[in-house]
């Protein structure tokens, strides 16, 4: 039995999470820099030597946020005069996308991603823009989501499929 190989994906940053769109050969990837990209692919384009490009589309859907460091005065104990210490540099705060996921049969143009910020995100891949987005949604980093509606509503938490968060607990 032969095995014909499809042409490497070659992502912007590490991957966290991948989902196989349910009929088109498409594969979305959830980055670790907050970006999610969604590449295509076919059984029938073996992978040659050449660099095919892949990528169809990529947006960012959590931005990585910085916080300024501020430097005090202090007087030592063993000192009488003030000091300053040096001045911190600026911290970044890393938001990744963790997780992505196809919608199913009547809403297969949207894919859906989460972070580890706990917010929720549903991607219009057609346009390449978010439709919606659901802020603080849990109050941990979401790792994994297998099925949401197509708008944010109350039967969203009805719909959704088991999600686990960074302390291990299970939500259905």
């Amino acid at each position: 039995m032969a095995c014909d190989i499809i042409r490497y994906i070659d992502c912007e940053c590490q991957p966290l999470g991948i989902s196989f769109h349910p009929t088109k050969p498409i594969v979305a990837a959830a980055l670790v820099n907050g970006c999610v990209e969604w590449h295509t692919y076919s059984e029938d384009e073996i992978q040659t030597d050449n660099d095919g490009e892949t990528l169809l589309s990529s947006i960012t859907v959590f931005e990585n946020q910085e916080t300024n460091s501020s430097t005090t005065e202090y007087t030592s104990p063993n000192q009488t005069e003030t000091q300053t210490p040096k001045p911190k540099t600026n911290l970044t705060k890393t938001n990744s996308c963790r997780a992505v996921s196809f919608g199913t049969t009547h809403d297969t143009h949207l894919l859906y991603a989460c972070g580890n910020n706990g917010s929720l995100v549903c991607i219009d891949i057609n346009t390449s823009s978010i439709l919606w987005r659901i802020e603080n949604a849990h109050p941990h980093g979401i790792n994994r989501m297998l099925h949401f509606p197509a708008s944010p509503s109350p039967a969203l938490t009805e719909d959704t499929d088991t999600q686990n968060d960074d302390v291990t607990r299970r939500k259905t």
